[in-house]
């Protein structure tokens, strides 16, 4: 009888346990499935010229069961048709209270049309829990050429002796300061586009204005000859401009008059 007892009073205790463990007496408690919350998220500086550079992400996160410690919270650059990450991720650190922050570097953009990344901050609790903000993005200014305001040239006339003629451009680059340009002046013939004086560099007068001058061949011929002046203009980065709005003229070699007769 006794044996029964104890058999009894053992299966009652493993139930209790039984009973007792799913409860959460022995730490297994209700999961957290409760994402971090994202606060905000601030970028700075939001434009970058076309050399690229690094750019500062702030992020405010908290979560209800994972201290600000123990939080993992990352940035990345991604682009927007694709997805594709070009940058990161990278682990922003605990700054103070529930700030993260660190930069990261922004690619060179080597296009002529401005390029645009996704911020993408990612924050993981202890569980495993993730929140995820696309919110804030950046741009990279493309190769911008140089702008070519004016183009002067004195004189524009000759007798067929030909002579020297004076270029003035007006010229400015995003970039480039306007001392550190290359402006080049040539002659070129309206046909074939071949150079018939020049390229020469025309110097850095002030302001954005170079100067110099220019030889104009002699004409031999009968026939008046018209030359277009080339100017260009190359920035620090390779980038160059080309105008060819203006041009000279040579007389020809007017012939002598007849004998008397």
């Amino acid at each position: 009888m006794r044996s029964v007892e104890r058999f009894v009073s053992a299966v009652v205790i493993a139930a209790a346990l039984a009973v007792c463990l799913g409860c959460g007496g022995g730490g297994g408690g209700p999961a957290d499935t409760i994402p971090p919350t994202i606060t905000s998220v601030t970028v700075s500086p939001t434009v970058l010229q076309h050399q690229g550079g690094q750019v500062t992400v702030t992020v405010v996160a908290s979560d209800t069961a994972t201290s600000a410690a123990a939080l993992r919270v990352s940035a990345s650059l991604v682009e927007p048709s694709s997805g594709d990450v070009v940058v990161g991720p990278k682990t922003l650190p605990l700054i103070s209270g529930t700030t993260y922050r660190a930069s990261l570097t922004a690619p060179a953009n080597t296009t002529s049309a401005a390029q645009t990344y996704t911020v993408r901050v990612r924050v993981l609790d202890g569980a495993g829990n993730e929140a995820t903000d696309e919110t804030q993005s950046i741009s990279v200014n493309g190769l911008n050429p140089p702008t070519i305001t004016s183009v002067g040239v004195s004189p524009a006339t000759f007798d067929y002796h030909g002579g020297s003629a004076t270029v003035t451009v007006v010229a400015s680059d995003d970039t480039t300061a306007p001392a550190a340009m290359e402006v080049l002046a040539s002659l070129i013939e309206p046909g074939s586009g071949a150079v018939v004086s020049g390229p020469v560099v025309l110097a850095f007068v002030s302001g954005n204005t170079f100067r110099g001058p220019l030889d104009v061949p002699p004409d031999a011929s009968a026939q008046a000859r018209t030359y277009k002046v080339r100017a260009s203009v190359r920035d620090a980065d390779d980038n160059v401009t080309v105008n060819e709005t203006k041009s000279v003229s040579v007389g020809g070699l007017t012939p002598p008059p007849p004998p008397p007769s």
